[in-house]
């Protein structure tokens, strides 16, 4: 059985790299109680390998692409996957629902069933991104969310049936850290486009307590612009030092003896809370995906409903298994 793995892989951006490698990895096997095999074939921004290929164009660019290897993808495969991450909002990309609907439109051109798996849904700024996202959710054979401001927008687009789950990336973080160890490290997680803001508050945080060490974390060391900005929090917060991410184990190593993480990536608290270390975050908008964390869910309950969410989406793609294999009989 083959799926098409969407999301916003190939970007250099660490949180989205760490739900692709949830579904790559051992920790989703979706097929196990079906006993068959299955292949995932990544949609990705930038594509390297037989295993992947380039997302549909919406812009002059991208139609120079081998994107028909795409669409060939889409006859071949036998569901399509969006998986995890806030796609369906316009906050931060305008185009960002038109990307992300198009996938949805192709494969109902192609008869293809469309799981969204632990999606973050809205808000919403414009009509057309709202338009999008109701045409995603209307014709998804499965729909599951990471928090209740998303699950009830899914209602109200039309969504049947929506399963609240949590961002499975929680469950890649099951170290704990040794109940003596000292933490005394301020951990800051900027974003390319952070504000003045950002570390103006930073600085507040730094001056506030005595920290022995301060890091500040780059989640897409690659882009130029993000380099700029942790240049920028260096100058703010003199004696900082910038710890480049392209890992797991690195996220994990960063994290080691910190006492307060300041954060604008979604998965940087996603990180924290699941490390048990306090932290504060910096929201792009009103009810943006920070807004809906569900800070006051314990650790273990989230965990559960991640687990509760695999399970489901694992029932729904066992569906589609069983009417494959009676096709073939």
């Amino acid at each position: 059985m083959k799926l098409l793995l969407i999301g916003n892989y190939g970007v250099g951006n660490l949180g989205d790299e760490l739900l692709r490698e949830y579904f790559l990895g051992l920790r989703f096997e979706p097929f196990d109680i079906a006993q068959g095999d299955m292949e995932w074939i990544i949609v990705s921004a930038h594509p390297r390998g037989a295993s992947e290929v380039p997302r549909l164009p919406i812009g002059v660019r991208s139609f120079f692409g081998p994107w028909w290897r795409t669409l060939r993808e889409y006859w071949r495969c036998d569901g399509m996957v969006l998986g995890g991450g806030t796609l369906f909002t316009d906050v931060e990309s305008p185009k960002a629902c038109l990307l992300w609907g198009m996938h949805v439109l192709m494969a109902r051109i192609f008869r293809k069933p469309v799981f969204l798996a632990f999606q973050g849904i809205g808000p919403f700024r414009t009509r057309r991104a709202q338009w999008w996202a109701r045409f995603a959710v209307r014709h998804a054979a499965f729909v599951s969310v990471r928090d209740a401001a998303s699950a009830q927008r899914a209602r109200t687009l039309g969504a049947q049936d929506v399963v609240l789950s949590f961002d499975p990336v929680i469950l890649m973080f099951d170290f704990a850290e040794a109940s003596d160890q000292v933490r005394n490290a301020l951990i800051i997680i900027p974003r390319k486009n952070s504000a003045p803001s950002f570390a103006t508050r930073a600085a507040s945080i730094t001056s506030a307590a005595w920290y022995s060490t301060v890091r500040i974390l780059s989640f897409q060391p690659d882009n130029p612009f993000e380099t700029k900005a942790c240049r920028a929090m260096t100058d703010a917060l003199p004696g900082a030092s910038v710890v480049p991410l392209t890992t797991l184990e690195e996220l994990r190593a960063a994290l080691k003896g910190a006492a307060f993480v300041f954060t604008e990536r979604y998965h940087g608290a996603v990180a924290a809370y699941a490390a048990g270390i306090p932290f504060e975050v910096v929201s792009q908008g009103e009810e943006d995906k920070f807004a809906a964390f569900p800070t006051s869910v314990p650790l273990q309950e989230l965990r559960g409903r991640v687990q509760a969410g695999e399970a489901a989406l694992r029932k729904a793609m066992g569906l589609i298994i069983r009417q494959k294999k009676r096709e073939l009989r």
